[in-house]
């Protein structure tokens, strides 16, 4: 019963928030999972947190009533790798089985890594969280038992929020596109927009529309992630697709060689092509409509006003 209401509590939890864990796709309409994902501080932290805090709250909740458990750290194992199975296990069959119900990235081996490393972490954070619920002295700090189920919300919505308050406001106040594509922006070396700019003046392509990709993958492909392709990439020499551009190469490159590689394959010629006409470059690119808006957007915000 205490791992049913436990799971129960951390994924409603998350829906109240509108969080849809694991990601199914860093779109520009989840401004919040956007900005978890794009440092991996914020998104391992924010996945593990919660669930320590509510493991924590009933199993501690009941042991300060002197109700006898079998075994705290034991449940609180079993409650992280449930709720980790759950959610991390399901994408990671969902990817298994190529369903559609999770975007399948061309570099699939990196997914299948954060995964893995979330069930891992749930599972050692359910761990920790049973143990401390055997700490006396961490007592004050929970309900009593006659309060549990108020308690446990308020418990957790508390968190959430100090977590938000603290780390979010530290960031650009998120409430529109611009300042998404703002943020993404000053993410971006000023050497990869300098190449941008050589390149499409040699391939005769429009640069704003470059970036405008360019921003787009950041954006749905953070650093930290390319990061683990390249690293995965390298170690088992796979073929997919590396750089901030995402190109096809047999080995890792970096985000300048996939600008190199990716103008004259997708944007040559495109500079003085109109609005609709550039629309389906981008399609060729990526046909994903989320993806196209997001570029559309980006477009709009990084070009010059006449």
């Amino acid at each position: 019963m205490l791992v049913l209401a436990s799971t129960t509590t951390i994924y409603f939890g998350y829906r109240y928030y509108e969080f849809k864990w694991p990601e199914r796709y860093f779109g520009p309409h989840d401004k919040d999972s956007i900005f978890i994902s794009t440092n991996p501080f914020y998104y391992f932290f924010f996945r593990v947190l919660p669930v320590v805090i509510v493991i924590f709250t009933i199993l501690g909740t009941f042991q300060k009533a002197s109700v006898s458990l079998l075994n705290p750290v034991l449940l609180g194992l079993l409650i992280g790798t449930i709720y980790a199975v759950q959610n991390d296990g399901r994408v990671i069959i969902d990817l298994l089985t190529q369903s559609k119900e999770v975007k399948r990235y061309e570099n699939v081996a990196s997914q299948y890594i954060v995964h893995i490393s979330i069930i891992l972490m749930l599972t050692g954070a359910g761990i920790i969280a049973g143990y401390l619920s055997t700490i006396s002295q961490l007592y004050f700090v929970l309900p009593n038992i006659n309060g549990l189920v108020d308690n446990i919300w308020a418990t957790f919505l508390t968190v959430l929020m100090v977590f938000i308050l603290y780390k979010l406001s530290k960031k650009p106040k998120e409430t529109d596109m611009d300042q998404i594509i703002a943020k993404a922006l000053g993410r971006i070396k000023k050497n990869v927009f300098f190449e941008i700019e050589q390149i499409s003046e040699k391939h005769n392509a429009d640069p704003i529309l470059v970036k405008a990709v360019c921003i787009a993958e950041d954006i749905e492909r953070p650093g930290w992630i390319r990061h683990i392709e390249n690293l995965f990439g390298y170690i088992f020499r796979k073929q997919g697709s590396y750089g901030i551009m995402q190109i096809q190469t047999k080995k890792p490159i970096n985000d300048i060689e996939s600008i190199k590689q990716s103008v004259p394959l997708f944007f040559s010629n495109a500079k003085k092509l109109s609005i609709e006409a550039k629309k389906k470059v981008v399609e060729k690119y990526n046909r994903d409509d989320n993806f196209v808006y997001l570029v559309e957007e980006i477009y709009r915000y990084i070009t010059p006003s006449i």
